[in-house]
């Protein structure tokens, strides 16, 4: 059995947090409305098949252009195959590498924004899967809560 082959975990139970109908605005205040919520599952939003799909975290910066940031989760589902332009999870050179899928004219490229485009026609790696969602959690990258303390001066 290769490095890169394992068998997958096992799925954890399924749990469901409220969802908000309400947006939010990431700027002014919205003006209040009702909220509306209903259950959704998180779980199945994100992972739509238990049996292919698997969780990654990115560890480079190459896919920023994409909007994967370092320490991004990548959801990896094993069952759909790519087509042009989308996000896989590959083996190349022997190591794991997140890259856009484009074929051309029976030529398979593996690219990133850092690195020139690595040509896998012919080649006997493997795609391991399409990365079908990425997400991360915001509060493992703001500085600790420092209390704002306002000093006011005399005129």
């Amino acid at each position: 059995m290769g490095k890169y082959e394992q068998n997958l975990p096992e799925q954890p139970s399924k749990r469901t947090v409220k969802l908000y109908n309400e947006g939010v605005m990431c700027g002014f205040p919205l003006p209040s409305a009702d909220y509306v919520q209903e259950n959704i599952n998180v779980h199945e939003l994100l992972v739509p098949n238990d049996v292919s799909c698997f969780i990654m975290r990115a560890v480079s910066i190459s896919m920023i252009y994409a909007g994967i940031l370092p320490g991004d989760y990548l959801i990896v589902d094993m069952s759909k195959k790519p087509c042009n332009h989308s996000i896989v999870v590959a083996v190349v050179d022997g190591g794991l590498c997140c890259k856009v899928y484009r074929s051309e004219k029976g030529r398979v490229w593996l690219e990133s924004a850092e690195a020139k485009p690595i040509c896998v026609t012919g080649w006997e790696g493997q795609i391991w899967g399409t990365v079908i969602s990425s997400f991360r959690r915001v509060d493992r990258y703001l500085e600790p809560c420092v209390p704002i303390v306002h000093s006011h001066s005399a005129i």
